[in-house]
């Protein structure tokens, strides 16, 4: 894959018709979810052909009126390396939409221009913040008049850069956040023609390839963490902690979504921090070895994984939608927390399922048959996804110029632009919704309803590892996806269904979790978490609905185990995995052993009932604490592994996590 796949997100498609079956993935869902419809909300007057077809979508955010605005990539036709980037780049104002129930009533509005791939947009106040390729974070600022007038805020390494010889142009921005008066802007390696990074010339700018932070005057600009390749996007998390994803290619063997803290290193030598151990992505998406789906043993699940956006209601609420190029789809990712075993510490690790397909564009092949679509107007990828004000999602469409000649990223009979709402229903849908880690050798499936019977025959759990940069430990191209020895098939001895029967416990021989490392850039430390592929065929709803999962009755899932559970879902007990969370002014917990046992003071001299609840939040024990500060918890109180404890009192409630030593 070239580097300027990075910004063209998610292809949302692959209608299941006649005639096309022999281009559809074997694991692809047929078609929209039926849990969804899908309106567009992209207004007909916009142009749809040529350097201004809009919106060729790079970044969305709303203003608090109501309107969205887009920041839009070029539709330069000119492709090659400088695909997107030369031509028009404009950012426009849509209005009337979230009480619109057509595209018909939709206004639009240019506002700006000048951009050059932008790929991130966010509103502070009244004013719009854009970061792309050229000037960095640019902002938007009312002129008074009804209009905008546009600014630099920070450039730095976040924009063009002529001092990289020949291929300034190849630093790609991959997204924008801002919390709490600074910016976060994710900036990936100096690259050449062809993808793979500056790795062994001295053309490197050593704060590329990093998410840097930026206070909102653009006066303060700092190195957070560092590591990425060619970053996609940035993105909250179910608990609000950072997200970035990151495009296969040199030391990424495959597309990924990484954990983002201050300090950290993803992997990508040549960086700030690259002498530190490496944090391993929380979800890998499988790359294959073709772009229309590959096989059963080697799936292309996303070539690049685009925007991520939480979902904050529903029967997913806490996991994320997530897009991906060349697969025609967007995919569901379910998080789950896992104690490191230090105090209020875990690893994000979780299951990637395929969610929906329907909104019609081509496979992402040379001479690939164009697939028909539900939208007209919508046959392309999905860059960026939003919420709007009335609380449902909208999609931002956006592709590559250019024609099938240019490879995986001239789609067939796709357009350049889009803009949609997607709008849920009342349907009960059958599909596999969660994958959790059990321990090392237990794996637990939910469903989203109760199943009539499951056994192992139900089930195939196939097993890899991925190695970054591979084992000769360089700037190969992709290096280092399905390791050696490759694809294992494990071994299933038992199959237990809880009471309700929504949740299959599989007992597993073989599941491996990310080696312990010491020692950084070794082996151990460049490995990744192992994939596991889940099948499972036969399952039956007790309601007779036939599952909703790869098309023909089955279903498949892809879990990334970085660490053996338990752990707790993400975007639920989020306190407990937060150090000194409370709900007044006052301090926290303050917790530290004494022996074998844990000494917990109580920011309250009153009265109040202490309970230890495992990871799952079953309650392991209770206390009625009399009128005293310090309580001492005997040990054999705590279960092994994550404990949560929760302090409730008249005043407040205060909850923290331990791990029993």
């Amino acid at each position: 894959m070239t580097m300027k796949t990075k910004i063209f997100g998610l292809l949302i498609g692959a209608v299941l018709m006649h005639g096309a079956l022999a281009q559809r993935p074997f694991y692809l869902v047929p078609g929209v979810h039926p849990g969804y419809g899908v309106v567009s909300m992209r207004p007909s007057s916009m142009a749809t052909s040529g350097a201004n077809a809009a919106p060729n979508t790079g970044g969305m955010a709303w203003l608090s009126d109501g309107r969205l605005f887009i920041a839009s990539m070029s539709s330069n036709a000119a492709g090659g390396n400088d695909a997107n980037r030369l031509g028009s780049s404009n950012g426009y104002i849509f209005s009337g939409i979230p009480t619109a129930t057509s595209n018909a009533t939709v206004t639009v509005t240019q506002v700006s221009t000048g951009y050059q791939m932008p790929s991130g947009a966010v509103v502070v106040g009244d004013s719009i913040y854009v970061v792309d390729n050229q000037d960095g974070l640019t902002k938007l600022t009312p002129n008074g008049s009804g209009g905008y007038t546009k600014s630099v805020l920070y450039k730095g390494v976040l924009g063009y850069n002529t001092g990289l010889t020949g291929s300034g142009y190849r630093t790609w921005t991959g997204g924008l956040l801002y919390n709490s008066g600074y910016f976060y802007a994710v900036v990936g390696m100096g690259l050449i023609p062809g993808g793979v990074s500056e790795y062994t010339t001295a053309n490197i700018y050593r704060g590329k390839g990093c998410i840097w932070k930026v206070s909102r005057d653009g006066a303060v600009a700092d190195t957070f963490a560092c590591g990425t390749r060619n970053p996609v996007s940035l993105a909250w998390s179910p608990d609000g902690e950072m997200l970035y994803a990151d495009n296969q290619g040199s030391f990424m063997p495959a597309s990924a979504i990484f954990h983002v803290r201050q300090g950290r290193f993803f992997g990508h030598p040549k960086t700030p921090f690259d002498n530190q151990m490496r944090t391993p992505p929380a979800i890998i998406f499988p790359y294959g070895s073709n772009p229309t789906g590959g096989t059963v043993t080697n799936p292309t699940v996303a070539r690049v994984a685009t925007d991520m956006l939480t979902l904050t209601e529903g029967r997913f609420k806490n996991q994320m939608l997530v897009g991906v190029d060349h697969t025609t789809g967007v995919n569901r990712v379910f998080l789950e927390k896992i104690p490191t075993g230090t105090s209020d510490d875990f690893i994000y690790q979780g299951a990637i399922f395929p969610f929906s397909q329907g909104f019609g564009v081509g496979t992402g092949n040379n001479g690939a048959t164009e697939l028909a679509g539900v939208l007209p107007d919508f046959r392309t990828n999905v860059h960026s996804m939003a919420y709007g004000p009335d609380g449902r999602v909208y999609l931002g469409g956006g592709n590559s110029p250019g024609s099938a000649g240019q490879g995986s990223h001239g789609f067939v009979g796709g357009l350049q632009y889009g803009l949609a709402r997607l709008v849920p229903k009342d349907s009960t849908v059958f599909e596999m919704k969660a994958i959790r880690s059990l321990g090392s050798t237990q794996m637990e499936i939910e469903f989203t309803e109760p199943v009539v019977t499951a056994v192992a025959g139900n089930f195939t759990v196939r097993q890899w590892n991925s190695l970054q940069g591979g084992t000769a430990n360089d700037q190969s191209y992709g290096a280092g996806y399905q390791n050696t020895p490759g694809v294992v098939t494990l071994a299933i001895t038992a199959v237990s269904l809880n009471t309700d029967k929504t949740k299959a416990t599989l007992t597993i021989t073989g599941l491996q979790q990310r080696p312990a490392s010491t020692t950084p850039n070794s082996v151990q430390d460049r490995t990744w978490g192992s994939t596991l592929q889940i099948n499972v065929t036969g399952v039956a709803a007790v309601s007779g609905h036939a599952m909703w999962g790869d098309g023909t009755g089955g279903g498949v899932a892809w879990y990334t185990l970085n660490k053996f559970g338990p752990g707790v879902d993400a975007g639920t007990g989020t306190s407990a995995l937060s150090p000194r969370n409370h709900n007044d002014g006052s301090q926290g917990l303050t917790l530290h052993w004494q022996g074998d046992a844990l000494v917990i003071q109580s920011p309250v001299k009153s009265a109040y009932t202490l309970r230890v609840l495992d990871a799952r939040g079953s309650v392991v024990a209770s206390f009625n604490v009399p009128g005293r500060e310090e309580f001492l918890l005997p040990g054999s109180a705590l279960g092994h592994g994550l404990n949560v404890l929760e302090v409730k009192s008249a005043n407040g409630r205060w909850t923290s996590m331990v791990a029993r030593p």
